[in-house]
């Protein structure tokens, strides 16, 4: 029986040669390893004869690459919080692929190009955590302005919000300079009039949130301010339903049941022979 030759090493066109494979009757197979990253088995004649000489990959220009960072085996390097721990199969364009290991224990796979290019640094818990922090920041991840920022962009973007209708489902926006960075709200809630007894108004109702479409009013005012406040007019003088309610010193929502019934006036005249036997 004549002698298999040792390819191991040797290269054959863009092949190079990892080792021997299973026998396949009479004719003996190497692992191979093609210019673009694609592994496969070839058979002993094909490789001398030169009659497979890559993968098919006739348009890679091996000599161009053949020291990219995306061919060398990236194990043990770390990128960000990945640590690469080994190589899997190439992705459909034929680009190296690695099993990663992020610091908070989850396995990802990441291709080369995205490790060596910085673009993935960690199966995702970085950008939450960078969120988290910025949220955070000087202790007011707690803090009422950040509770408000929350409800204004939940209102706007969360479809499932019970108030979504009313905001989001109108095109009522948070402005970018807000909706991206919670810390810039905070500053121009302080640097305008902020109280813990006020909540965020816009000025026009059909506007979006913004510096110059909002301020901090009383939850009286701004009860007043919405799109079905109602109004009453009782012997010549007109106020907000919220206005006689105080005026005459029961719950507004008094004031709308008997609005409702139909005897509202009735119960003014009810009401101003009781303040004024008080006076009295």
């Amino acid at each position: 029986m004549p002698k298999i030759l040792e390819l191991k090493g040797v290269q054959f066109g863009k092949w190079t040669v990892l080792g021997k494979a299973e026998k396949r009757g009479k004719r003996t197979y190497w692992a191979c390893r093609c210019g673009c990253g694609a592994s496969r088995e070839v058979a002993t004649e094909s490789l001398r004869k030169g009659q497979s000489k890559s993968c098919g990959c006739s348009s890679y220009d091996y000599r161009k690459h053949v020291d990219s960072p995306l061919l060398k085996d990236l194990t043990g390097k770390k990128f960000g919080r990945l640590e690469v721990t080994k190589r899997t199969e190439n992705d459909k364009n034929g680009r190296a692929v690695f099993w990663c290991k992020c610091e908070c224990g989850k396995k990802i796979k990441v291709s080369g190009k995205s490790l060596s290019a910085g673009i993935t640094k960690s199966c995702g818990c970085l950008r939450r955590d960078t969120t988290k922090e910025r949220a955070t920041t000087h202790g007011l991840g707690a803090h009422r302005i950040r509770r408000t920022w929350s409800g204004m962009k939940q209102r706007c973007e969360n479809p499932n919000n019970n108030s979504y209708k009313n905001y989001g489902g109108r095109d009522i926006k948070v402005c970018e300079e807000w909706k991206c960075d919670f810390l810039n709200f905070y500053t121009w809630s302080v640097g305008n009039g902020y109280k813990e007894n006020l909540t965020i108004e816009r000025i026009d109702v059909n506007g979006n949130y913004c510096p110059d479409n909002c301020k901090w009013i009383t939850s009286k005012e701004q009860s007043m301010n919405k799109t079905n406040s109602v109004y009453i007019e009782h012997k010549g003088e007109t106020k907000h339903l919220v206005e006689w309610a105080v005026y005459f010193g029961v719950s507004h929502s008094t004031i709308q049941y008997h609005l409702e019934k139909g005897n509202i006036f009735n119960i003014f005249n009810k009401y101003e022979d009781r303040l004024t036997q008080k006076k009295e």
